[in-house]
């Protein structure tokens, strides 16, 4: 009854082909070392110049060779493990639809003998909101982000080339005219699902029971217990509640195996506990009170 029960955890296979979908445009670190944390076997990196014979834009290829260089010589990986793909790196719609392919390609070459991860933090903001839209859209996909620990501006120099004239201006003097995103639509968690599951967070971090007697009591106590309406609190408090075989039933499965089923939640021997993605659920999507 509990599918919770069911899960062996997520150990990773060795041989399972591991691909990586990256933006390069003025960065090397943030596109290679997530290639070696990740230990990916394929890259797919999304570049665009606007001219290959203009010396004026060979900045843009030349970050692109730095990048594959070190992806062969460093990483070790095959250059045909390496795939390029030229496209207007500024237009959300190109990221769109080019990431969107990409996903389900590879989803759709390998099953499930892959494990597909994407770089959110590279490249242009229009690539990291298109990636971060399609790996949500596709089953099986890992967005991940990746944060500077050292710059190579120095602190001293920042006022030299983000300043003009003593006027902070930043890296883009001029823009054009907003363009609005297409929306898609995704489904928000449930909020009844998320109002019990801090139920259980803080319960369980205050150290008081978490059995499935205490917890629809709990649930009962703060109105989100919604079996056959909203319960009543006896006269004697929640305490007095008595909790029935149907309840309990109730309880795992309108919960605990939603919970479970959503990756919210996993079970530890006989105990359960929430997971990071729990965690993260309660943090980004707080229940409004």
């Amino acid at each position: 009854m509990d599918s919770c029960s069911g899960r062996d955890g997520a150990n990773k296979s060795a041989s399972k082909e591991r691909v990586m979908v990256s933006c390069v445009t003025f960065e090397t670190a943030k596109v290679v070392e997530p290639v070696k944390d990740y230990d990916a076997t394929k890259v797919h990196l999304i570049y665009y110049v606007k001219d290959e014979s203009n010396p004026s834009y060979s900045v843009y290829s030349e970050f692109l060779q730095e990048v594959k260089r070190q992806l062969t010589e460093d990483v070790g990986l095959e250059e045909d493990s390496i795939i390029v793909h030229c496209l207007p790196v500024y237009s959300f719609k190109h990221m769109m639809r080019e990431v969107y392919r990409i996903l389900k390609g590879e989803i759709e070459r390998y099953a499930e003998g892959a494990e597909i991860f994407v770089n959110v933090s590279s490249g242009t903001s229009e690539y990291t909101a298109a990636a971060t839209i399609a790996s949500m859209m596709v089953p099986g996909v890992t967005p991940f982000t990746v944060s500077t620990r050292d710059f190579f501006i120095p602190a001293e120099r920042i006022r030299d080339i983000y300043y003009d004239q003593g006027v902070p201006v930043g890296m883009s003097k001029n823009v054009y005219s907003p363009l609005p995103l297409q929306k898609y639509p995704m489904e928000a968690p449930p909020e009844d699902l998320v109002r019990a599951l801090k139920v259980f967070h803080d319960r369980s971090a205050d150290g008081n029971s978490i059995s499935h007697v205490w917890m629809i009591r709990a649930l009962i106590e703060k109105g989100v217990w919604r079996e056959g309406g909203e319960a009543q609190i006896p006269e004697g408090g929640v305490n007095k509640i008595k909790v029935s075989q149907s309840m309990k039933m109730y309880y795992i499965r309108h919960y605990l195996n939603k919970w479970c089923d959503r990756g919210w939640m996993e079970k530890d021997d006989v105990k359960h506990r929430l997971t990071d993605a729990g965690k993260n659920i309660i943090e980004m999507f707080p229940p409004s009170e």
